[in-house]
């Protein structure tokens, strides 16, 4: 795979992690990382280890904002691939559908390092920076 087709297949990463995540494709969204994967969201998310973990976290948003009222939009990508390793940046907007209207959530970046495993790239541990709100 060539350096642009890598950075191709990890923008596609971002952007099925914004869509299962919203559709509530739970089981997708979990095949997207490693078994022993991190999810760092700081003092506003947490600390997560690991696909159990994660399903416990996504099982908490959706009781708390309702299924499938999020919508995630990913943009400025910044991508470094070395090897079957990559560092990935991004900035996500957050918007929750609620019985008011749609409302800006959250403004935000995803720093992700990520490694290729039978040819997919695979998130290995992604850190929620702090956002605009």
């Amino acid at each position: 795979m060539s350096l642009v087709e890598d950075k191709e297949a990890l923008r596609e990463v971002v952007a099925k992690y914004c869509h299962y995540v919203d559709s509530g494709n739970i089981e997708a969204w979990l095949d997207l990382f490693t078994e022993d994967a991190v999810f760092d969201g700081g003092a506003k998310v947490g600390m997560h280890h690991g696909k159990a973990a994660f399903r416990v976290f996504n099982e908490h948003i959706t009781a708390t904002l309702g299924p499938m009222s999020l919508r995630h939009s990913a943009s400025n990508f910044i991508i470094s691939v070395v090897a079957d390793r990559a560092h990935l940046s991004c900035y996500i907007t957050v918007f929750h559908r609620a019985d008011t209207g749609v409302e800006l959530l959250d403004v935000a970046g995803y720093e992700m390092d990520l490694i290729k495993h039978d040819g997919h790239w695979l998130i290995k541990h992604l850190l929620l920076t702090p956002g605009l709100r």
